[in-house]
């Protein structure tokens, strides 16, 4: 059986009661977390942030690896492009 019914469902919940799009597109911390891919380590809970704190990558095994240098300089550019305070 597919999740993909429960998964829709969860979004649409979230969708409709969405009220943090006013949120900076800069994270409120100067931190980006690396973590893996298991479902039992949550990055928020376990750094205790809330919603709009800090960027998250996961990949397998939360280990710098060439994919991850390329999204952190994707970062980089996008972040310093943006308007505001520079980190």
């Amino acid at each position: 059986m597919s999740d993909l019914p429960q998964l829709l469902e969860g979004n649409r919940r979230f969708t409709a009661h969405f009220a943090d799009g006013e949120l900076p597109i800069r994270p409120r911390l100067s931190t980006i977390v690396l973590t893996c891919l298991d479902a039992r380590v949550d990055p928020a809970r376990l750094f205790d942030l809330q919603l709009g704190d800090a960027l998250v990558i996961r990949n397998g095994g939360g280990r710098i690896n060439p994919g991850v240098l390329a999204d952190l300089a994707v970062l980089g550019l996008l972040t310093a492009a943006l308007p505001g305070d520079k980190r």
